[in-house]
């Protein structure tokens, strides 16, 4: 099941179809995803490049990126969500009492320093409940019921701005979902059941920075910032090898024998960053983390995901955002479908929380 946390106040109506929008500073990848008699289509993407300036969310601007999105895929009023990075939302999981998510969103809202430990003003905020738990410590009641909750947030002005743009564009504002939960939700649907079974992590290799986040039985419970993503890599392999920034692309995807070694030296460190997290994790938890699943565009790199998984010292992977859907793709699209398919996890995510 989706993590909802859709930052608006949706209407209770069911939802066909969504146009999900994965912007980033670098590139914007949108997803068009239908939905008819419980199964899914993945019916249309793509990839455009980022506007400068578009995470100021400037409303034109985001107008502008949407209505050109809409255009190459051929989509008029189409319900739209967006998601956005973990620089402009907080998430946590809490455990608060047994109450419906409307009440919960008021408690957070009077007292988000109590739950979130920061003082946030003028946020908007979404609770998605997880499975309840019974206390049974000694002196309380044996009834006493809390619940564990993920909470999120993001600055109003933000998800207003990204409202009014989505709107601005002809489109319908069904939601603004954050990055961090996005791939999650692609990864619960391409794992099922698997992933409330073991402890994995996924990394978002973003263009600048790249998240990790640990999943213990499928709930978010440590992340991460690291200060190192696609543009870093691609910087260092064109300072080294004195090569071209579109050659140092090429080389991350398809590493001659001769950059190997220097590819190697650009992506170890972000692997020890990583390796850092997940060492602390399984410290403090007593668990061990599994599986590694990677998406972000350096994720369609063979040669990167080898090297982080040579300094994890456990597998991994990315993974195809559209396992166990229908694919009605145009023959244009269904050709670069498979190397895009990591950079759409996010985007495919988005589109799973408001479905």
């Amino acid at each position: 099941m989706a993590i909802n946390l859709p930052f608006l106040k949706l209407k209770d109506r069911e939802r066909t179809r969504v146009l999900a929008v994965d912007i980033g500073k670098f590139s914007t990848k949108a997803v068009y995803i239908t939905l008819a008699n419980g199964r899914y289509t993945f019916a249309g993407f793509t990839i455009v490049q980022s506007p400068d300036n578009i995470l100021a969310f400037n409303p034109e601007t985001v107008a502008s990126l949407l209505k050109n999105i809409a255009n190459i895929l051929k989509l008029e009023n189409a319900p739209t969500a967006v998601s956005i990075g973990p620089a402009f939302t907080i998430i946590k999981t809490v455990e608060m009492p047994l109450l419906p998510v409307v009440e919960l969103r008021k408690i957070i809202k009077n007292n988000p320093k109590v739950y979130l430990q920061q003082d946030l003003t003028d946020y908007v905020f979404d609770c998605h409940c997880l499975p309840p738990q019974v206390s049974s410590q000694q002196g309380s009641s044996p009834t006493t019921i809390k619940q564990r909750v993920i909470v999120g947030g993001a600055p109003t002005s933000v998800v207003n701005n990204i409202a009014s743009g989505i709107r601005a564009a002809g489109l319908q504002a069904e939601g603004v979902v954050p990055g961090m939960i996005a791939p999650i939700n692609s990864l619960e649907h391409t794992l099922g059941e698997n992933l409330s079974r073991e402890v994995v992590a996924v990394v978002d290799l973003g263009y600048e920075t790249s998240l990790i986040c640990v999943l213990d039985h499928g709930e978010p419970v440590l992340s991460r910032i690291v200060p190192v993503g696609g543009k870093h890599i691609t910087e260092e392999l064109t300072k080294v090898l004195k090569i071209e920034y579109t050659e140092a692309e090429e080389i991350k995807t398809s590493t001659p024998e001769a950059a190997l070694i220097t590819l190697e030296q650009v992506v170890r460190p972000l692997g020890r960053e990583l390796r850092a997290l997940v060492d602390f994790f399984e410290h403090q938890y007593d668990r061990q983390v599994t599986r590694v699943f990677a998406c972000g565009g350096s994720a369609s790199s063979p040669p990167i995901l080898q090297i982080l998984e040579s300094e994890l010292f456990v597998e991994c992977k990315t993974w195809n955002p559209a396992t166990g859907m229908d694919i009605a793709l145009p023959p244009e699209q269904l050709a670069r479908f498979e190397s895009a398919m990591p950079q759409l996890i996010t985007a495919t995510g988005c589109a799973l929380a408001v479905l």
